[in-house]
């Protein structure tokens, strides 16, 4: 079994089949908590500094609710992103009729908003149109 260490910088040690269905599951028996949804909106929100707003980021498992609730998710694809899986660019997927994935885009610095999520994908809203990330 691989080690999960969510603050590794080594993708193996980040990416883990396990922890992605235990979200997955604990999103799903989480999902109708008000009051747990309610307190991951409110990490969300921006909050006026000194300095300017400020957004609180989220863990994988509250952007999971969110996301079993059928609440959207925006992540920034920074430029240090895509460089955890040793590219310089994150691969943006389309998926045909017959439900097969092919490489449609890619992006180096961008937001884009998660709208689902599965074992295998990110379902992903960018320029109007409907792509996936490949997890």
């Amino acid at each position: 079994m691989a080690i999960y260490d969510p603050k590794s910088l080594k993708a193996e040690e980040f990416i883990n089949h396990e922890e992605i269905l235990a979200s997955i599951a604990w999103a799903e028996e989480h999902k109708n908590d008000i009051s747990l949804i309610r307190e991951i909106l409110d990490k969300a929100r921006p909050k006026k500094t000194e300095t300017g707003y400020v957004c609180a980021g989220l863990s994988h498992r509250e952007a999971s609710i969110l996301l079993a609730c059928d609440i959207p998710v925006i992540m920034s694809v920074g430029p240090n992103f895509p460089r955890i899986w040793k590219n310089s660019r994150l691969q943006l997927y389309s998926k045909s009729l017959s439900g097969e994935y092919k490489a449609s885009s890619s992006v180096k610095a961008h937001f884009i908003t998660v709208t689902g999520i599965d074992e295998k994908w990110l379902e992903i809203s960018s320029w109007g149109q409907r792509f996936y990330i490949n997890r």
